[in-house]
């Protein structure tokens, strides 16, 4: 079998989940919260959540960054990333069926379901 280097691959994919932190983040503060109603989401005026949401995700890309530029010195982070990554999933799923079934809310939640388990799996093959 040919030795890959997941360390590598576990780098490589969080700063891609880093940049897509960034991406949400800028996104959820500069979108008016009246264009919502285009992403399913009910239209409302108020965006202080919407824009701390933004702020949230620009937040936590600075630990998905941190992890990336040394993944194996950062395995205490990166369970941290996978709890995160994990919660958001299991929010957004409970969000979706009890509250508003939205086709943003869901494919959010199957996204940070999948980020989760893949950088789970990138950092056990990692280990070696």
């Amino acid at each position: 079998m040919i030795n890959k280097n997941y360390e590598k691959f576990l780098s490589i994919f969080l700063w891609l989940t880093a940049i897509h932190s960034i991406l949400v983040g800028i996104g959820l503060i500069v979108i008016p919260p009246s264009f919502l109603h285009h992403f399913g989401l009910i239209d409302y005026r108020e965006s202080f959540f919407q824009a701390q949401g933004g702020v949230f995700h620009l937040g936590v890309s600075i630990a998905y960054f941190m992890a990336a530029s040394k993944p194996l010195q950062s395995k205490q982070l990166i369970k941290f990333i996978i709890y995160l990554k994990m919660s958001a999933f299991i929010f957004l799923m409970i969000y979706f069926t009890f509250v508003l079934q939205s086709w943003l809310i869901l494919l959010s939640g199957i996204g940070d379901g999948l980020m989760g388990i893949t950088i789970l799996i990138l950092l056990k093959l990692s280990k070696g």
